[in-house]
């Protein structure tokens, strides 16, 4: 027969296991979360550095405005008046596609046929 000392000595024990397996599943659960967050962050990489390869003509506005020698100001009005072509990707980015403004420069920097009709 155990005294009521031995069954509260044993409970102390027991809560004491309970206490560090909690403590192990925290420190898992962090590792994991953070395991999880670096994953995210390698996969928007990866996303980004697939997309810009697969799409090789694809041009920021920044590059836009470099190849067109033209202001930011300048090809947000021509897009807005959509008299350049340009797209808006997944992540609501607008971007310019090479091939197409190259189209666009050679018919004379005329609206587009879409406009124009």
């Amino acid at each position: 027969m155990t005294t009521g000392q031995e069954m509260i000595e044993r409970m102390v024990a027991h809560v004491r296991r309970l206490v560090e397996q909690r403590d192990l599943l925290n420190e898992e659960i962090e590792q994991a979360e953070q395991f999880l967050q670096d994953m995210a962050a390698h996969l928007a990489a990866t996303s980004r550095r697939l997309r810009k390869a697969t799409t090789p003509e694809r041009m920021t506005m920044a590059d836009a405005t470099r190849y067109l020698r033209a202001s930011k100001n300048t090809i947000k009005m021509w897009i807005a008046a959509d008299h350049i072509p340009s797209h808006v990707d997944t992540d609501g980015r607008r971007y310019l596609v090479k091939s197409e403004i190259d189209r666009w420069l050679v018919a004379g920097c005329r609206p587009s046929a879409k406009r124009a009709a």
